[in-house]
């Protein structure tokens, strides 16, 4: 399937161990893939689009993956060469066009010396527009994590603690705010080589001044 001109392929685990290609035509940053088993700007320059095995890059909605190589597949009797990665800390592999990479928002991890402007973002504390529908503000906290970008996601993960400690938040926003810590936990962790628990420490003593 095709949509706006992107294809993603996606590997079903079937109960056979076999790993079938399967086309994803959902948006690659909303879908919610089943686990079977100024700093705006420089995000963007930070992107590179020559991805060797081994690289770890961020794969929007779906965190921190790994590059396993480049694989020549046929699409609608069209061969193109496609990325192979695997979603760090689940068995779930994603295939997606070396030409569709900007498109699709794949992008390097967030340089080391960038945390220190992340942790600054998480000190912020912006009051949530309350005037909002509860429809319309929970597609824009969303919107924040398709777009993959580090910052929008510390913003939305800040704001939905922040939210949470005023009042009881829906079941999209506690959703939200769990896919948001994840995908934020796990590429500080991967970059600053930290655990995840030492990470969470660290964002939870700034969340509470």
């Amino acid at each position: 399937m095709e949509k706006d001109g992107l294809k993603t392929v996606e590997m079903e685990r079937k109960e056979s161990g076999v790993l079938t290609p399967v086309l994803n035509d959902e948006d690659p940053g909303i879908s919610m893939m089943a686990d079977n088993g100024g700093h705006h700007c420089q995000e963007v320059l930070n992107r590179k689009m020559d991805f060797q095995p081994g690289d770890k890059v961020v794969y929007p909605g779906h965190g921190v993956a790994e590059v396993l190589g480049i694989q020549k597949m046929s699409l609608n009797g069209k061969f193109s060469s496609f990325y192979q990665l695997q979603i760090i800390g689940t068995n779930r592999r994603v295939w997606v066009p070396v030409d569709n990479l900007e498109t699709v928002g794949v992008r390097s991890l967030v340089p080391l010396e960038e945390i220190p402007f992340i942790y600054q973002v998480m000190a912020e504390h912006r009051l949530v527009e309350e005037q909002k529908s509860w429809f319309r503000k929970y597609m824009g906290i969303l919107s924040k994590i398709k777009t993959g970008s580090i910052y929008e996601i510390a913003e939305t993960y800040r704001d939905l603690v922040h939210l949470s400690r005023e009042k009881t938040l829906s079941f999209g926003e506690r959703r939200v705010m769990q896919l948001a810590k994840e995908l934020l936990f796990k590429e500080i962790a991967v970059v600053s080589g930290k655990s995840e628990e030492e990470v969470a420490r660290e964002i939870e003593t700034i969340l509470l001044n």
